[in-house]
């Protein structure tokens, strides 16, 4: 379906040989999402919240199954040309689709550059920049044509490819239309960046003016972190959590990038450096600083533990916020969750490594007592306990947990506010619901 910025990147990097797959496995592929469409959209149904949202699944539904169907005429996805890609993401843009912060392929304007000069000064870069030998006769060449609506621009991706049964190598070479600014300029072997350049010469050169240094240290920042995905293996959620700084040495002619964690302990972390040269854009040099401590430790079970992380912690820790950010969100709010979504909350930190006393609630299992069991029974045991009336209970406020820190000893949680909030109940039961272990009741203002 649509292509995210992200999707975007991992498309560039996508190899494989690149052929024309077997029209049966498509085939195959395409009968399965037919036979299973109606059951996804049937299920799916009752959690859309909205009726755009129900709109935009059914987009994206026919727009898997009309990828598949020209795959059998066209091939692997990959392997199509611009014509095909636009053709498709058209549907995306007569259907009037939510396009936000996603890219988008398209043809090129009659100002854009076009195809011919694309493959030209992609080749024109990677020679100047990269390997003055290289031939674009020993590569399969891969075109995209992106438009991103959000920033109003233009990007062509050219990609060279070389693929044998051990190794495959590739060239990419980014650039914006019409400007051709180049983005970026690299060389991968078997998916891992070996040679990387931001920007022209032009641009490389002109970065001794003070203006253009402090304009240009985004660029530098961007391929930076685009570096810190491809060497060290970060995720680009994980980068949100790094402050990121870039100095220019006029004295060596380089930028100098740190990376230092602003969300974990930064000594843990320690802090990635990586030296671009200001003459032709290459990163000459990176380092981390805790990667021979790190070496001798090694990754931990759970991962939280690990007096130090790398990206492989990292991306994990930023995968848990996402997550668990993800529920509040669907909450509505942190103080709006619901038994179920606290438990699923306290899970995710449970799970990674995090103390148990402090991410408690769990869900209970078949053989306990349910929510509504409990309840019952502390309703009963508060009525005979303290003569409370049972209309009281009609506006009662119940806040339940069940607590799972003990994995030998689950038990409830239970707080009862009664008459908006002035009379306060705390009690807790055992995870079967056949004791009150202890009970109290507070009169006053507890909102």
């Amino acid at each position: 379906m649509r292509t995210d910025k992200k999707q975007k990147e991992e498309k560039i990097k996508m190899i494989g040989n690149h052929k024309v797959k077997n029209q049966i496995v498509s085939t195959c592929f395409l009968l399965c999402l037919v036979l299973i469409s109606p059951l996804l959209m049937s299920n799916a149904s009752a959690n859309y919240s909205s009726e755009e949202e129900k709109r935009v699944a059914d987009i994206d539904l026919r727009y898997e199954t009309r990828k598949a169907e020209m795959e059998l005429t066209h091939g692997e996805y990959a392997t199509w040309s611009i014509e095909a890609k636009a053709e498709l993401d058209q549907m995306l843009i007569d259907e009037n689709y939510p396009i936000g912060d996603f890219v988008i392929n398209t043809l090129p304007n009659p100002t854009d550059t076009q195809e011919h000069h694309a493959i030209e000064l992609a080749t024109s870069e990677i020679k100047e920049k990269l390997n003055p030998n290289f031939d674009k006769k020993n590569f399969e060449t891969l075109l995209s044509f992106f438009s991103i609506p959000s920033e109003n621009q233009r990007l062509w991706v050219v990609e060279f490819i070389n693929s044998s049964d051990q190794d495959e190598e590739k060239y990419i070479v980014e650039f914006t239309s019409p400007n051709k600014q180049v983005e970026l300029c690299a060389y991968y072997v078997n998916g891992i960046m070996k040679k990387s350049s931001f920007g022209s010469k032009a641009q490389a050169e002109g970065i001794r003016d003070e203006g253009s240094i402090n304009s240009y240290r985004t660029t530098v920042i961007k391929h930076a972190k685009q570096f810190m995905m491809d060497q060290y293996g970060f995720e680009e959620d994980a980068l949100i959590y790094f402050n990121s700084n870039a100095k220019w040495s006029e004295e060596r002619g380089e930028w100098i990038v740190n990376f230092t964690s602003n969300k974990y302990n930064p000594s843990k972390v320690g802090t990635y450096t990586i030296v671009v040269n200001g003459e032709t854009g290459l990163v000459i040099d990176y380092v981390w600083d805790l990667e021979l401590d790190y070496q001798k430790q090694g990754p931990k079970d759970p991962w939280k533990l690990a007096d130090l992380w790398s990206s492989y912690e990292y991306n994990r820790f930023a995968n848990l916020k996402i997550e668990s950010q993800n529920i509040i969100d669907q909450a509505g709010g942190e103080n709006k969750m619901s038994f179920e979504q606290h438990a699923a909350y306290d899970s995710l930190y449970r799970s990674a490594g995090y103390d148990r006393k402090q991410y408690f609630r769990g869900l209970p299992s078949s053989s306990d007592a349910s929510p509504q069991e409990i309840k019952y029974l502390i309703q009963e045991t508060v009525k005979e306990k303290y003569h409370i009336a049972s209309e009281k209970f009609n506006r009662a406020e119940w806040k339940l947990a069940f607590d799972v820190s003990d994995s030998s000893n689950h038990y409830w949680r239970v707080i009862l506010l009664l008459d908006e909030g002035t009379v306060y109940i705390r009690a807790e039961v055992d995870a079967h619901g056949t004791r009150v272990y202890e009970i109290e009741m507070i009169e006053g203002n507890n909102g």
